[in-house]
């Protein structure tokens, strides 16, 4: 996690990198570390892990500049490969993240429409 964080912060500066500074809308805010993520085995296989990351994200964020992943798959939720030392990053003040979250909440409608589906055979 640290080479995760120290991609973006310059603990001698004291701030973000430039490198960070250049590939986000605003670095003013926090960051976010998206570092380790678990979903049940019975769980795996629907969906759900591109649903429930994005609304993590999502709650955790306000007030971020960047949320950073050591995991590359998560593309649907929005993390993009940047240049090193940036690894994965997402903006979420960028209008590609935001239409990205509402089509994780139209997978997770059409994941509970399912379920209600099956119930009723």
């Amino acid at each position: 996690m640290s080479n995760l964080v120290l991609g973006v912060y310059d603990l001698g500066g004291g701030g973000y990198r430039q490198e960070f500074r250049d590939a986000v809308t605003s670095a003013d805010g926090d960051l976010l570390v998206l570092f380790d993520v678990r979903l049940d085995e019975a769980w795996r296989g629907f969906g759900l892990g591109p649903v429930l990351v994005s609304e993590a994200i999502w709650t955790l964020a306000d007030g971020c500049s960047a949320v950073i992943a050591a995991d590359p798959l998560w593309e649907s939720v929005g993390f993009r490969r940047r240049v090193d030392p940036l690894g994965h990053l997402m903006d979420p003040a960028t209008e590609e993240a935001r239409d990205l979250r509402n089509e994780r909440r139209k997978d997770l409608d059409a994941l509970a429409d399912a379920y209600r589906e099956s119930l009723r055979r």
